[in-house]
């Protein structure tokens, strides 16, 4: 934060430091960028309680398929079931490369 504050512009008074590789060591200034809150989480890697290997993808027992969900504006958006693990990632990566735009890390 303290070499974003000095190097770096905040012209939208945006109150987090996001770092683009998702690695909080990594203080170069080409990583660093101003970010709210939202735009910071939108960046963040897959849980690590995570079993499908997929960012945003779930078993759903009841169904017997896979799904993808994202977390947009506050609101959880379904975007449907799939037979394999790789289907429902496929669906989330582009979902997150519309929603997110430069904030996405699939």
């Amino acid at each position: 934060r303290l070499v974003a504050l000095c190097f770096l512009d905040n012209l939208d008074n945006k109150e987090q430091v996001d770092h683009i590789d998702g690695d909080p060591l990594n203080n170069k200034l080409e990583n660093l960028r101003w970010a709210t809150n939202s735009q910071n989480q939108m960046n963040r890697d897959k849980f690590s309680n995570n079993k499908s290997g997929y960012k945003g993808v779930y078993y759903h027992k009841a169904a017997q398929k896979w799904t993808a969900c994202i977390m947009f504006n506050g609101n959880t958006k379904y975007l449907g079931f799939y037979d394999t693990a790789e289907e429902a990632s496929t669906a989330y990566v582009k979902a997150s490369r519309e929603l997110f735009r430069e904030f996405s890390r699939v």
